[in-house]
């Protein structure tokens, strides 16, 4: 083999005579040249030549080289190369001939190729496709090609790259004796986390169970660890049947076995159950058995659910007994149950800044979390204590001042926070135009490498940025301004008090009572949020006396919030907050007092907020009535709120005057009218949940976690996106809306309109019926939520009557209204 020489040379620097030699497709000439070695000078280049500069060599010229002993081995030089002449193969079938009569490849360059796309880069279709016609021919029998795929498959691998690997070992169509080598890395597959990795090593390990060689107690045991994975009932059957064909040889010796097996009645499959309740009672009928049983009686189908009967009756009594006393830890194992649905979230009085120091941890906080716990919390900390700072405390800032500084394009709480350091440490006055154009124009003329003018540009860009996006946070940047320079201690109406974003119904009266003390303007943006914010169930006698109290123009509408009066007499000016609190206070009312006024066609103004639709069932498309602003998935259809003059005021939070945002930014939004989300989802409702891009999972993802975190209720027009989250494609996405739906349940909220809405989407085929089947097979005894799963179904099936061709699996729908 050639060696390397210590005097390297580039492919440049070689004789021209022997570049051009190199560059001859005449691959048998040049090596018959070589070897007849007739110019020393060119075999001497050869062992100096430095391989990885000859990048414009094809693979077989550069093959030919190596194996001819010119050149070294140069390992990831030549892979690259060879997957370069993969790319070639359909335009020059010369290069799959000379690849295919050299099994000396398969060895040195195929057996290096699982290594080589893990460790170095992914796979390509191209080279995948080929590589997969390569094995399909047997050019990678007798090497170890095989066994190091399976050996990547157990790495951490991207789910395409997994079935890449998958499909390229099951077109070399290995046999059993080339398979048995492997067995203990294909019983290692059986703990992946992608169901196809499972279900593949399941088909090639009943293709060796039968096997002399066959370790069976060490499949036993690697088998098990896939007992709880969904969606591999068929796998799991296959090695069922594997394991009945050793007991059947020799009953098992370890009774241990059979609290794993009784695992598998977590899975809704009814043959799979059969199949594990026949292996329980021929070969673990042994003592303890019904105990052991008891947690999964909730899960038990068909013939499975006579399983108790055969045991004995005094066993099977003790069962019952447990059977009670094991829910809490069966919903341990299962997030599905009544009790965890029921889990409300406590409320925590929130803990404000009482020193300097604390404003500093606050400010890092913010940073972080961005939230209105953390970013009002700062604003209003720095308000109460302009008196007790340090003087050096501006000083202090700058290290923040540095991590803010920047145009925040998708994030406007940093946003909001570079403009208020900007404004008190630096006196930088926040101004921009409002015209985009204009705004880029000033901004790029600004963004050099010198600091000052990038700090101006840094305020242009954030003080419009607040505005397009959330115009409150720039009122409160402003605000918390204009009371630092006029030495206002006044609290801002809508601070929270108790986490996330709540407000107390007392603390809010007396921040009302200290403006009219002071003889101060209330703000109708502060007043709207901490309306939207309050925690009615905190409305107390107290509260109510204090609110009496009040004088100002506002004060009919918090004494409609807070209980004094029923009678609604909205102004123009305060249109944003009654349209608010009539709703907040009485969700599903109709406003008649609102037909007269601005507000008469703002959404859930007047009525509560229902939107119709329409479903393309043969594209597998959803339309939403054509109300929104700025929505992304309604771009394609005409909008009425077309042109910028004609969008709702910015406080009108409850009628959707908003676009849809980004994870963080949804996070503080959400806070601004946390008790009526229903217009807020209703930006998020995707066209379709058949086959979801990753916008569409993020766009559902995040406001289902933000209203399981929160706790937020739905009422009306929401559910429609809580439909469309629970038949999603994702898996994630379909466990955290049943989840939010238990919860529901559990408050006795009204479902009627998610339970047709369901129906209707599943009877005009949006969706596979299997999703929600997945939904009827929670195990629960909660007579609520088999009643709502119930009604589902019943709404189903007159809708499904009427079509002439019935959804895919409606037979299961017909079953389980049977059952």
């Amino acid at each position: 083999m050639a060696k390397k020489n210590a005097k390297t040379l580039k492919f440049e620097a070689l004789d021209k005579e022997l570049q051009n030699l190199l560059y001859s497709r005449d691959i048998s000439g040049l090596i018959s040249v070589l070897k007849e070695g007739k110019n020393p000078l060119h075999l001497e280049q050869l062992t100096q030549l430095d391989v990885k500069s000859c990048k414009n060599l094809g693979f077989p010229i550069l093959w030919s080289l190596y194996e001819n002993d010119f050149i070294p081995f140069e390992e990831d030089f030549l892979i690259e190369k060879f997957g370069d002449a993969l790319y070639l193969l359909n335009k020059h079938k010369e290069i799959e001939s000379f690849i295919l009569k050299r099994p000396r490849i398969a060895k040195e360059i195929g057996e290096k190729l699982p290594s080589y796309f893990l460790e170095k880069r992914d796979i390509s279709v191209t080279e995948y496709e080929k590589l997969l016609d390569f094995g399909a021919k047997g050019f990678f029998k007798g090497t170890q090609v095989l066994p190091n795929f399976l050996e990547a498959l157990i790495s951490p691998l991207k789910t395409y790259t997994a079935n890449t690997y998958c499909r390229l070992i099951e077109s070399c169509k290995p046999s059993a004796e080339e398979l048995l080598p492997s067995q203990y890395p294909l019983f290692a597959l059986l703990s992946s986390d992608k169901t196809s990795v499972v279900n593949f090593a399941m088909k090639l390990i009943k293709q060796i169970a039968d096997e002399k060689s066959f370790d069976f107690q060490s499949f036993a045991d690697n088998f098990a660890l896939c007992f709880a994975t969904p969606k591999i009932a068929k796998s799991q059957l296959i090695g069922l049947d594997i394991l009945e064909k050793y007991y059947k040889k020799q009953a098992p010796s370890n009774l241990d076995y059979r609290e794993q097996l009784a695992v598998l009645f977590t899975i809704p499959d009814v043959k799979l159950q059969e199949k594990v309740t026949t292996l329980l009672t021929t070969y673990f009928n042994h003592e303890g058995l019904p105990k052991i049983i008891a947690p999964y009686c909730d899960y038990l189908k068909g013939k499975a659910q006579d399983l108790l009967a055969t045991l004995s009756l005094s066993e099977n009594s003790e069962n019952s007994e447990n059977s009670e006393n094991s829910e809490n830890s069966h919903s341990s194992h299962n997030s599905h149950t009544s009790q965890t649905a029921s889990t409300t979230r406590s409320l925590t009085p929130i803990t404000y800044p009482l020193r300097p120091e604390d404003l500093l941890f606050l400010l890092g906080d913010c940073l972080r979390e961005r939230t209105a716990a953390t970013i009002d919390l700062f604003f209003e900390g720095l308000v109460q204590q302009q008196d007790q700072l340090p003087e050096n405390f501006k000083e202090q800032l700058t290290p923040y001042i540095a991590q803010v500084n920047g145009m925040y394009y998708t994030n406007v709480q940093l946003a909001a926070l570079q403009l208020l350091l900007a404004g008190w440490v630096e006196d930088r006055p926040l101004e921009s135009p409002e015209d985009w154009t204009k705004m880029n124009t000033k901004v790029r003329r600004l963004n050099t490498e010198e600091e000052e003018p990038l700090k101006q540009a840094y305020v242009l860009h954030n003080v419009w940025y607040l505005r397009d996006e959330i115009p409150y946070l720039l009122y409160k940047v402003r605000a918390t301004l204009s009371k630092l320079k006029a030495g206002s201690k006044l609290s801002f109406l809508s601070t929270p008090t108790h986490a996330p974003f709540y407000i107390d119904a007392e603390t809010l009266a007396d921040r009302l009572l200290a403006y009219q003390k002071a003889d101060k303007e209330v703000d109708l943006d502060d007043l709207v949020v901490a309306c939207n914010r309050l925690l009615l169930s905190t409305i107390t006698p107290e509260a109510q006396e204090k609110v009496r109290l009040l004088s100002g123009q506002y004060a009919p509408a918090l004494g409609y919030l807070f209980g004094l009066s029923d009678v609604v007499t909205p102004t123009e000016e305060l249109l944003p907050l009654w349209t608010q609190i009539t709703r907040l206070k009485h969700p599903d009312k109709v406003f008649t007092e609102f037909e007269a006024t601005a507000a008469k066609d703002y959404l859930s103004a007047v009525k509560p907020f229902f939107l119709s639709y329409e479903i393309d069932s043969e594209r597998k498309w959803f339309y939403l009535e054509k109300k929104y602003i700025n929505s992304p998935y309604n771009d394609y259809q005409r909008r009425t709120f077309e042109k910028e003059e004609d969008r709702l005021p910015y406080n009108y939070y409850n009628a959707g005057a908003f676009q849809i945002f980004d994870v963080d930014t949804l996070r503080y939004t959400i806070s601004l009218n946390p008790q009526y989300v229903d217009v807020l989802l209703g930006k998020y409702t995707p066209p379709w949940v058949g086959v979801s891009d990753a916008e569409t999972y993020r766009n559902l993802q995040v406001p289902l976690q933000l209203l399981l975190e929160y706790d937020l209720p739905v009422h009306h027009g929401g559910w429609i996106f809580i439909g469309m989250a629970l038949l999603h494609d994702k898996k994630e996405t379909r466990d955290l809306t049943a989840e939010y739906i238990l919860r529901a349940i559990s408050r006795d909220e009204d479902l009627s309109y998610l339970q047709h809405f369901l129906a209707d989407i599943l009877a005009q085929k949006l969706t596979p019926i299997n999703r929600f089947v997945e939904f009827l097979d929670i195990p629960t005894r909660d007579p609520k939520i088999k009643a709502f799963q119930k009604n589902v179904v019943e709404a189903y099936l007159p809708l499904a009557e009427k079509l002439e061709k019935k959804p895919t699996n409606h037979k299961k729908l017909v079953t389980y209204n049977l059952s």
